[in-house]
């Protein structure tokens, strides 16, 4: 899940929590569906790690007390080397599911 937060985050840069959800759930197609507890543990975690930052914008939508503010994330330089050391780990773990899948077994 750190990589599907940091991977979307660094796509699409001052995401909400909310719109984290519906982008993992359409690029993956409805196959992760995360709820929204989850991801703001996990993304509470990440700012703790120093990996996201964390910053409140105005929207343009107007409710009684004035303008609507949302919670949103950017990935930080820390957050990049990370995601890069993830897409390594990922990459290495594709190959051998890959090389796995292409041995013969004898049962």
């Amino acid at each position: 899940m750190i990589y599907l937060a940091l991977s979307t985050i660094n796509q699409e840069p001052q995401s909400s929590g909310y719109s984290l959800i519906k982008i993992i759930k359409t690029r993956t197609k409805g196959l992760i569906e995360l709820k929204v507890g989850t991801i703001y543990a996990l993304l509470d975690v990440l700012v703790d790690q120093r990996h996201l930052i964390r910053d409140e914008i105005e929207i343009k939508k107007k409710t009684k007390k004035g303008f609507k503010r949302i919670t949103v994330f950017t990935i930080t330089e820390t957050g990049l080397k990370e995601l890069e050391a993830l897409t390594k780990e990922w990459g290495k773990f594709i190959l051998k599911i890959k090389k796995f899948s292409e041995e013969k077994h004898n049962d």
